[in-house]
């Protein structure tokens, strides 16, 4: 019997369980892996799966389109996929460069597979790395790097009161050795001077994944430990991150630098988890061309040689190199407010 020619009270029933049918799926549609990381019950998906699973996938706005587009045109897939394989070769296997810590730290350099029942950051489409040189001041690249589906950045970078030049946005921090271990140390001491302010600066991660892109487990495993531990008894909301080996060899002879910045090492995840990369706020000098002074860093005034720990004026001029190749799009002028 058709609906219409059923009893008046029959048909208001159908009717009704229809319309609670169709509202279900629409929210099951509308719902996105973002909405579901923040209620808690979000499972990195497979690394195996398509470029672009975070953010900015399922709601682009003008500025992530337009970022796309300025890719697109500028980046060479080709240069890209060569230096992918080529890191791949060298052991920067992008499904388990960054593990998601569960109930331990799991390194093994033999480590081809990610180990059961352990998860990782999956492959991106657009990401932006952002150093913290001064050049950022006053660029107004704020909207144009928070345009990118993944944005990293490094030692707690403060973002505050800088978003119109740096933006807000932040998928991964990573931190160095003298990063995390402060950090477990503030944390883990509420006593400690530097704990409130440690405790906000993670609190603004906010979903965040932190990654201790130094760690090995033979050398450095005190300091991650710590900070877990930190990290579990202020009920911090990000996420742990580490390599499956100790990288830092590997970063070294891939790159022929025997002190590679923190800039270099997340340009290097960035190149085996992303399809295109964008690097902001790398120039290491305390002047432009044209002689205008720079600050060390865009959020504070410290002062660094830029060739006692690092070469960095060396990886600026690597950067420029896979910029001219269009491997990479290294940003140094001023963005389109």
């Amino acid at each position: 019997m058709e609906i219409w020619a059923q009893p008046l009270l029959t048909r208001r029933n159908t009717l009704f369980i229809f319309g609670a049918i169709t509202v279900v799926l629409t929210i099951i549609e509308n719902l996105t892996t973002e909405n579901l990381r923040l209620l808690g019950t979000f499972k990195a998906p497979s690394p195996k799966l398509r470029y672009g699973l975070f953010r900015n996938k399922t709601h682009p706005t003008k500025n992530s389109s337009t970022i796309k587009c300025r890719l697109v045109e500028y980046i060479d897939d080709k240069a890209v996929s060569d230096m992918r394989k080529r890191l791949i070769k060298a052991g920067f296997n992008p499904s388990i460069l960054t593990l998601i810590y569960k109930d331990g730290f799991i390194q093994n350099k033999r480590m081809t597979k990610l180990p059961n029942n352990i998860d990782s950051i999956p492959l991106q489409g657009s990401c932006a790395v952002v150093g913290s040189a001064g050049i950022l001041l006053n660029s107004s690249c704020g909207r144009e790097i928070d345009a990118h589906d993944f944005v990293f950045r490094g030692n707690l970078a403060q973002t505050i009161g800088f978003e119109q030049d740096v933006g807000s946005k932040i998928d991964m921090m990573v931190l160095n050795d003298a990063s995390t271990a402060r950090s477990g140390i503030c944390l883990t001491n509420s006593t400690n001077a530097c704990h409130n302010n440690s405790y906000d600066t993670f609190n603004q991660l906010n979903y965040a994944y932190v990654w201790i892109s130094k760690f090995d487990a033979t050398r450095n495993a005190t300091f991650a430990h710590k900070l877990v531990i930190g990290i579990n008894q202020n009920k911090l909301r990000v996420k742990i991150v580490y390599p499956y080996r100790g990288i830092l060899g590997l970063v070294k002879r891939f790159w022929k630098n025997n002190n590679p910045s923190l800039g270099l090492i997340m340009y290097t995840a960035a190149a085996t988890m992303c399809r295109r990369v964008s690097l902001y706020g790398f120039y290491p000098f305390y002047e432009l061309p044209n002689g205008q002074p720079l600050k060390h860093h865009y959020y504070d005034n410290r002062k660094l040689n830029y060739t006692t720990n690092h070469h960095m004026p060396a990886e600026y001029k690597l950067f420029k190199s896979l910029n001219k190749s269009r491997a990479l799009r290294l940003v140094s002028d001023k963005c389109n407010a």
